[in-house]
């Protein structure tokens, strides 16, 4: 409760600890508390993760927040491996040293084939969206997710509204 990433969140610890000890049997039910009660402090209906390792852990998420729906954003490999290679996220293997490239990827294969093999097994709570959709026709491709999750996604209304990195994108700055 006194890290950083707690305190970024403006929430009361003593009303987390207290719904905690009251509801929590898993990391699941943890997170599903603090993303809950951060999205009722910003007026929110939902809420949302995005951090793409996550995708190794689906099975393990839908058994822990059953009612999940997973969204897998899939960018194009090339980008995705020049940025994980400019960015340094991936370190190879003593071997592979000068290989960064190629080991980012193979980690992005690895990652989108693992995430998709775990999709398909959710059936109807897990749906694909191209990356390159998104940005080249955003409202197209949020009227399909809104459908998909039951909520309508109104890109300008999310432009006018957005928090955290869809108000200051984590983009690469040359």
């Amino acid at each position: 409760m006194h890290s950083t990433l707690f305190t970024k969140t403006g929430l009361d610890a003593r009303e987390i600890e207290k719904e905690v000890m009251a509801g929590c049997a898993n990391a699941g039910d943890f997170l599903r508390i603090v993303m809950e009660a951060m999205a009722r402090q910003q007026g929110v209906e939902r809420w949302a993760d995005c951090t793409p390792d996550h995708l190794l852990a689906i099975p393990r998420i839908k058994e822990t927040i059953p009612n999940a729906l997973i969204v897998h954003i899939i960018r194009d490999g090339r980008d995705v491996a020049l940025s994980l290679e400019k960015q340094g996220w991936i370190r190879p293997l003593p071997w592979d040293q000068g290989k960064e490239l190629q080991a980012a990827a193979l980690y992005w294969e690895w990652i989108v084939n693992t995430g998709r093999a775990h999709g398909r097994a959710l059936g109807a709570d897990y749906k694909e969206v191209r990356y390159e959709d998104l940005v080249d026709d955003p409202n197209a491709t949020l009227a399909g997710l809104g459908e998909f999750i039951g909520q309508k996604l109104d890109y300008s209304e999310i432009e006018r509204v957005g928090i955290g990195s869809v108000s200051q994108p984590n983009l690469l700055r040359d």
